[in-house]
């Protein structure tokens, strides 16, 4: 996926155009998801030009080949469903 994307994705990556890159290119997550994830300070390296927020290539693909080595650590709660009663063991 990395590889693809970095053929085919321009060196700047406009976060207001975020979905014509999700379609075009199939890059993962929402410009939503990606305004989050840069609020919390989990995101790419963000840069501005007046308003506008971009990304450039190298920094998002850096990040994001970090986040495809990791599980996703959110709201998700690991559940025990050994039945064992080890509490009679």
């Amino acid at each position: 996926m990395i590889n693809s994307l970095r053929t085919c994705l321009p060196e700047i990556l406009w976060r207001h155009r975020w979905s014509e890159y999700r379609e075009q290119f199939g890059v993962p997550y929402s410009k939503g998801t990606m305004q989050n994830k840069n609020s919390a300070g989990t995101g790419p390296k963000a840069n501005k030009l007046g308003s506008r927020t971009y990304y450039l290539r190298t920094d998002y693909l850096e990040w994001l080949a970090q986040q495809l080595k990791q599980p996703e650590i959110g709201n998700n709660i690991l559940v025990n469903t050994n039945t064992k009663d080890t509490a009679n063991a």
